[in-house]
């Protein structure tokens, strides 16, 4: 099994010059079929726990929920850059031993590609905030509003867990409170569960914070200084009904 594609790649920890204790944690896709590029991919997974080599062992993953425009991402730039490739490398030949202006018109085409895959390949930096905010917990860094139903299906009722009539209301009182990494979890889940609009808008609010930008700048730039900035986040069993294991599976 291979997969495709990142999303809010993040180094949590490069390791020691073995790469023992790296920690990197990324989005991706399951490819079902592929030659060179996909051909037909599968489910939406979060992977952490990555080996350095082949021989390292399965990495860990949960399911995500599946996202067309994800997938759409993925196939355009690694089509795209395949077909750059060729272009870029075919035109000298059709510029000596045919003609300059189809090789020239294959030149570009081909720049013009390999420019199409870069930009297409480029990634959303709010979904790197979001998960440098909720920080490094048991499923890797994955985002609450990107799991599966059937994890959501495993998730605390509010109400029952912190007294609070919705994840919304969690959110913004702990936001009052300045208890940032807490706020966005219930700011995600709030996504996932309850009003995705109004998730979503506290979700920016959080980030918007002066503090929380200010802080976010420097632990973008040294994912390990999370700690230090916002101290240690909430355990990922505060929120499920669950032990984590149970939706953990390994993936080649």
């Amino acid at each position: 099994m291979s997969v495709a594609g990142r999303r809010a790649e993040i180094l949590w920890r490069s390791g020691n010059l073995t790469g023992k204790d790296r920690q990197i944690t990324y989005d991706t896709v399951v490819v079902r079929l592929g030659w060179f590029a996909p051909l037909s991919l599968g489910e939406t997974v979060h992977i952490w726990d990555i080996p350095m080599t082949r021989f390292g062992g399965p990495c860990k993953a949960i399911r995500l929920r599946a996202d067309p425009a994800f997938k759409r991402r993925i196939f355009t730039y690694n089509w795209a850059a395949v077909f750059a490739f060729i272009f870029l490398i075919g035109s000298p030949f059709l510029w000596a031993q045919v003609h300059p202006i189809p090789g020239a018109i294959l030149l570009l085409a081909g720049l013009g590609l390999a420019v199409w895959a870069f930009v297409a390949s480029r990634d959303d930096p709010r979904h790197r905030s979001i998960r440098l905010l909720l920080g490094l917990h048991e499923w890797g860094s994955s985002d609450p509003a990107t799991w599966s139903k059937k994890i959501l299906k495993d998730v605390v009722d509010p109400q029952e867990a912190f007294g609070a009539p919705s994840f919304a209301i969690r959110a913004r009182k702990s936001l009052k409170k300045k208890r940032w990494a807490e706020a966005m979890w219930a700011a995600r889940l709030a996504t996932a569960l309850e009003d995705e609009d109004e998730g979503e808008a506290i979700t920016d609010e959080i980030l918007d914070d002066p503090d929380v930008s200010d802080r976010l700048y420097t632990v973008a730039r040294d994912p390990a200084a999370r700690k230090q900035e916002f101290g240690k986040g909430p355990r990922l069993d505060q929120w499920l009904e669950c032990e984590p294991e149970k939706h953990i599976f390994g993936v080649e």
